[in-house]
């Protein structure tokens, strides 16, 4: 145990995450009017029936699913689609042209109980110009019964994180290149174990009271008391203060992040 004045310096929640989620539905509410995303490469082939076989009868929730192409192609596979975006004009445009339920949703707070869903899809994430947007995905995504599926992010990939869901969350991690249309691309697959997903709530959980804090203004925090207003025992909350410090290393190209200086006890 530390002395009251030493502090722990966490980089709990780029507070430029909420940026980044007004920046991008302004980006790309902006680039929607003016005639781009009305089309993703991703097919009804074959391919697909084959790489995605395994969810088949799954429930898979998308995020960022843009104009809807993906999320067509998977529910023709038998996938069970839950459909959302960020940004209204584009949800709008993918329940006009394919007949989906769409839902507009920030990653912040997805308006959906992921632990009944089997995966959360995101389809070409933007992994280096939204990096603490793409961290809390993977973390929504560790919530879910199954796990993650990430098909072709742009700018970026996602081997950064493998090490860390490993080691923190007992994760499987799979990646498999393929080509669609002639563009050679990856996905990926994180596999949640059986302790996964009550790992990824709590820290979801903290990053949101965390940040809720931030948005007051608040600049130092004592752990002791973070833990004892969420509920939860001191102990847990220490591990996953340190589980985020860890997945939080792979956004350290982030030129603009903040930190938050939090009080240890």
């Amino acid at each position: 145990m530390t002395n009251s004045d030493e502090r722990l310096e966490v980089f709990i929640l780029p507070t430029c995450s909420i940026r980044e989620s007004r920046d991008s539905i302004d980006f790309y509410t902006e680039r929607f009017e003016s005639g781009h995303y009305r089309t993703q490469r991703f097919s009804h082939t074959p391919y697909y029936a084959e790489k995605f076989e395994f969810l088949r009868d799954k429930r898979v929730v998308i995020f960022a699913g843009g104009p809807g192409d993906c999320a067509d192609a998977l529910r023709k596979l038998g996938a069970r689609i839950v459909y959302s975006d960020l940004t209204a004009p584009i949800a709008k445009y993918a329940h006009e042209t394919k007949d989906l339920d769409a839902v507009v949703a920030d990653v912040m707070m997805l308006p959906f109980n992921l632990r009944k869903a089997d995966y959360l899809l995101s389809y070409q994430p933007s992994v280096t110009s939204c990096p603490s947007q793409t961290l809390l995905m993977i973390l929504q995504g560790l919530t879910t019964r199954r796990g993650l599926v990430i098909v072709d992010p742009i700018f970026g990939n996602i081997d950064a994180w493998e090490g860390p869901l490993h080691a923190l969350y007992r994760c499987r991690f799979y990646k498999e290149k393929f080509t669609d249309q002639l563009f050679s691309k990856y996905y990926y697959r994180i596999e949640n174990s059986y302790y996964t997903p009550k790992l990824a709530l709590l820290d979801l959980e903290l990053i949101r009271f965390v940040n809720s804090l931030g948005e007051r203004r608040l600049k130092f925090f004592r752990l002791h008391k973070v833990f004892n207003k969420m509920g939860i025992d001191s102990e847990e909350g220490l591990k996953s203060v340190k589980r985020l410090d860890r997945m939080m290393v792979p956004l350290n190209f982030v030129k603009d992040h903040e930190w938050i200086e939090i009080e240890n006890f």
